[in-house]
């Protein structure tokens, strides 16, 4: 697996509702990264990273075609302030850890209850 930098995908959300997004591992040369000895994180953190606000769950859909499912849920976003940042940790088997995806979380409030 080769990548330098994280891959930067900005979302947009509603709040107090579930968001869920399939994601696909390319490495730079746009080869697939087999999640299959792979560990997936991800955590929602204000800027300072002072205020944590979610785990986030990880499902492999297809690992060895590096095809993961990336879930909030309702009362997770409930939380969040207008603007949060996430990251995705890749964790091999031998330690190694690096940061796969990163990015903003707008967070629109939802109006029906």
């Amino acid at each position: 697996m080769k990548f330098n930098t994280p891959i930067k995908i900005d979302l947009k959300i509603q709040k107090r509702a579930d968001f869920k997004k399939i994601l696909e591992a390319r490495d730079l040369q746009k080869n697939i990264v087999d999640l299959d000895q792979v560990t997936v994180l991800s955590q929602v953190w204000d800027k300072e990273r002072i205020n944590k606000y979610a785990d986030v769950e990880i499902t492999k859909l297809d690992a060895a075609n590096g095809i993961f499912l990336w879930h909030l849920t309702d009362t997770q976003t409930a939380t969040f302030p207008d603007i949060v940042y996430y990251d995705i940790l890749f964790v091999q088997g031998d330690g190694d850890r690096r940061y796969y995806f990163e990015g903003k979380i707008f967070a629109d409030e939802g109006f029906t209850a």
